[in-house]
């Protein structure tokens, strides 16, 4: 399948409409759901690749299911500032934010403390690792990137494209007003070092060697903007 394009103002619309409808019958305050029960990860392909890269996405999603469940994760997201934070059309602070991610909220959708992620390999743009077109929330990889990503046993990176267009598929956007305080970069980013930290700390959990835990929080910070941040457009 080819991503296609979609007018921006019909996903606005639709996102800002599912806001309104959620928030009229949803009356779980920001405290009880970060304070919820943990959050899982349902991954799956629009089409099966081949073995190794099935199981090389199983422990990334491990990973992710970690980072997203560790308290240290929660009180980094809650400790930063961002800039004018919408998703799907509503404002909301760093425990709405986190709240987003702990309930598995994606667009259009009833929040269920679940992430679905359904992922379609396929040949973006060549600056591009993953992209999210909405109302779809199906996430396109670069098969190219996720190749690299795989000789380099580079899990954590893998995981936090992931994570990254996943918060797209739930409502937040590029805004250029927000810059690097965009909720999409600032998540991601603490989503890395925390993955390290646990990487570097039970590696063989994640089935990760010597050659994966090579990169420091840094270096995989200048990995990502260096490519990924090119324009405002819906990535």
């Amino acid at each position: 399948m080819t991503p296609t394009s979609v007018p921006q103002w019909v996903h606005r619309l639709r996102h800002t409409i599912a806001t309104w409808l959620t928030a009229a019958t949803d009356t779980t305050s920001t405290e009880d759901c970060v304070a919820a029960s943990s959050t899982e990860v349902a991954f799956r392909w629009s089409v099966q690749p081949d073995v190794g890269t099935s199981a090389f996405f199983e422990r990334v999603c491990r990973l992710l299911t970690d980072v997203v469940n560790s308290p240290v994760f929660h009180d980094r997201i809650n400790s930063q500032s961002f800039g004018r934070v919408r998703c799907s059309g509503a404002a909301m602070d760093a425990r709405g934010i986190l709240c987003i991610m702990r309930r598995g909220h994606e667009a259009d959708t009833v929040p269920d403390n679940r992430i679905d992620i359904s992922v379609t390999l396929h040949q973006l743009d060549d600056k591009e690792f993953g992209r999210v077109e909405p109302p779809s929330r199906e996430i396109y990889l670069d098969f190219r990137f996720v190749r690299d990503c795989i000789a380099e046993d580079n899990v954590v990176h893998t995981m936090r494209v992931l994570l990254h267009e996943w918060l797209h598929s739930a409502g937040f956007r590029h805004e250029s007003e927000n810059g690097w305080h965009e909720v999409a970069f600032v998540v991601d980013s603490i989503a890395a070092r925390v993955a390290l930290e646990l990487a570097q700390s039970k590696g063989h959990h994640y089935g990760i060697g010597p050659k994966g835990l090579k990169l420091d929080p840094a270096q995989v910070t200048a990995r990502w903007r260096c490519r990924v941040f090119i324009d405002d457009g819906e990535r």
